[in-house]
């Protein structure tokens, strides 16, 4: 079986963004903000937004960046643009909440019980804010004996 090395699938574990990303979610809220600081220094690097908007990080570091009075993080170059990032997100999570109740209730019509899980199941019971954990689809568990009754509704 061909298997492809973390750098190859796009999950680059020694890149200097991996550390201070993994301390956005410390408990500690020094932790926090030391991270967001980091991050908010580089973001005026070039390509740096576009990178953070390709790993779909930007609603995360808002939220983050809105947690800490404006005197503690300092200036933060493009708040506007992670702020849009933000507000889009949380627009896409509404719509995937809405589907996602619409899909649970047309299974429960059906006498079809289904299991939420991954990002559906745990943006909402892990994050504090779900718009930080973004989807791009829903993964639901239905038992393959039901497969014909949902086909059906």
């Amino acid at each position: 079986q061909d298997r492809k090395t973390p750098s190859q699938s796009g999950m680059i574990l020694n890149h200097p963004l991996i550390a201070p990303v993994l301390d956005l979610a410390a408990a500690d809220p020094r932790v926090r903000l030391k991270a967001v600081s980091q991050i908010v220094q580089r973001l005026a690097e070039p390509g740096f937004l576009e990178t953070l908007r390709h790993h779909r990080l930007t609603p995360l570091i808002y939220a983050t960046l809105t947690q800490f009075p404006r005197e503690e993080v300092g200036s933060a170059p493009l708040l506007e643009e992670l702020r849009r990032d933000y507000l889009g997100g949380l627009r896409g999570c509404t719509i995937q909440k809405s589907e996602t109740r619409g899909l649970a209730e047309a299974l429960d019509q059906a006498g079809v019980e289904g299991i939420l899980l991954k990002g559906g199941d745990i943006r909402h019971r892990l994050y504090d804010d779900p718009v930080c954990r973004p989807m791009g689809d829903v993964d639901i568990l239905i038992s393959p004996a039901d497969l014909d009754r949902v086909w059906r509704s």
